[in-house]
Protein backbone atom coordinates (compact mmCIF):
# COMPACT_ATOMS: atom_id res chain seq x y z
CA UNK A 1 0.00 0.00 0.00
CA UNK A 2 2.76 2.43 -0.03
CA UNK A 3 1.59 3.77 -3.29
CA UNK A 4 -1.54 5.12 -1.51
CA UNK A 5 0.52 6.17 1.41
CA UNK A 6 2.35 8.19 -1.09
CA UNK A 7 -0.71 9.54 -2.06
CA UNK A 8 -1.58 10.75 1.33
CA UNK A 9 1.61 12.14 2.58
CA UNK A 10 1.76 14.31 -0.64
CA UNK A 11 -1.11 15.56 0.61
CA UNK A 12 -0.15 16.88 3.67
CA UNK A 13 3.16 17.84 2.73
CA UNK A 14 1.11 20.41 -0.16
CA UNK A 15 -1.13 20.93 2.62
CA UNK A 16 0.16 21.27 6.24
CA UNK A 17 1.99 24.22 7.31
CA UNK A 18 5.07 24.91 6.07
CA UNK A 19 7.43 24.35 9.17
CA UNK A 20 6.81 20.18 8.46
CA UNK A 21 7.12 20.13 4.81
CA UNK A 22 10.34 18.43 4.79
CA UNK A 23 8.88 15.28 6.98
CA UNK A 24 6.09 14.77 4.79
CA UNK A 25 8.25 15.39 2.41
CA UNK A 26 10.46 12.66 3.81
CA UNK A 27 8.11 10.36 4.35
CA UNK A 28 6.49 10.45 0.78
CA UNK A 29 9.31 10.45 -0.73
CA UNK A 30 10.12 7.16 0.99
CA UNK A 31 7.00 5.77 0.20
CA UNK A 32 7.01 6.31 -3.42
CA UNK A 33 10.73 4.90 -3.62
CA UNK A 34 9.28 1.39 -2.07
CA UNK A 35 6.29 1.64 -4.58
CA UNK A 36 9.48 2.08 -7.42
CA UNK A 37 11.22 -1.21 -5.76
CA UNK A 38 7.67 -2.98 -6.04
CA UNK A 39 7.45 -1.88 -9.77
CA UNK A 40 11.37 -2.97 -10.75
CA UNK A 41 12.55 0.54 -10.59
CA UNK A 42 15.73 -0.17 -8.50
CA UNK A 43 17.57 2.95 -10.09
CA UNK A 44 14.64 5.57 -9.65
CA UNK A 45 13.95 3.66 -6.14
CA UNK A 46 17.67 4.00 -5.15
CA UNK A 47 17.59 7.69 -5.81
CA UNK A 48 14.20 8.55 -3.84
CA UNK A 49 15.19 6.57 -1.10
CA UNK A 50 18.43 8.97 -0.31
CA UNK A 51 16.23 11.97 -0.78
CA UNK A 52 14.02 10.71 1.67
CA UNK A 53 16.98 9.91 4.00
CA UNK A 54 17.88 13.44 3.56
CA UNK A 55 14.86 15.40 4.23
CA UNK A 56 14.51 12.97 7.20
CA UNK A 57 17.57 13.29 9.06
CA UNK A 58 17.28 17.13 8.49
CA UNK A 59 14.27 17.45 9.55
CA UNK A 60 13.30 18.25 13.67
CA UNK A 61 9.67 17.72 13.50
CA UNK A 62 10.15 13.92 13.09
CA UNK A 63 9.91 13.29 16.95
CA UNK A 64 6.98 15.91 17.25
CA UNK A 65 4.91 12.88 16.12
CA UNK A 66 7.02 9.82 17.18
CA UNK A 67 8.12 9.35 13.84
CA UNK A 68 11.50 6.79 13.95
CA UNK A 69 13.40 9.29 12.26
CA UNK A 70 16.88 7.87 12.91
CA UNK A 71 15.60 4.38 11.56
CA UNK A 72 13.72 5.33 8.61
CA UNK A 73 16.89 7.08 7.62
CA UNK A 74 18.78 3.62 8.27
CA UNK A 75 16.26 1.70 6.39
CA UNK A 76 16.33 4.11 3.67
CA UNK A 77 20.29 4.67 3.22
CA UNK A 78 20.49 0.36 3.51
CA UNK A 79 17.98 -0.28 1.14
CA UNK A 80 19.19 2.18 -1.32
CA UNK A 81 22.61 0.78 -0.82
CA UNK A 82 21.29 -3.19 -1.56
CA UNK A 83 19.59 -1.83 -4.36
CA UNK A 84 22.61 -0.23 -6.34
CA UNK A 85 24.34 -3.70 -5.68
CA UNK A 86 21.60 -5.08 -7.41
CA UNK A 87 20.43 -7.09 -4.33
CA UNK A 88 17.61 -9.21 -4.49
CA UNK A 89 15.62 -7.56 -2.02
CA UNK A 90 12.29 -9.40 -0.18
CA UNK A 91 8.78 -8.25 -0.04
CA UNK A 92 8.66 -8.32 3.88
CA UNK A 93 11.43 -5.79 4.03
CA UNK A 94 9.61 -2.83 2.34
CA UNK A 95 7.63 -2.65 5.07
CA UNK A 96 9.39 0.07 7.49
CA UNK A 97 8.77 0.48 11.12
CA UNK A 98 7.21 4.05 11.54
CA UNK A 99 7.17 5.26 14.64
CA UNK A 100 9.40 4.71 18.34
Amino acid sequence: MAFHAHEVLEAAWKNGPDDERMLWQGLAQLAVGITHVQRGNCTGAASLLRRAAGRLSADPHVGRYSVDGAGLVAFANALADDLDAGAEVATDRLRPRLRI
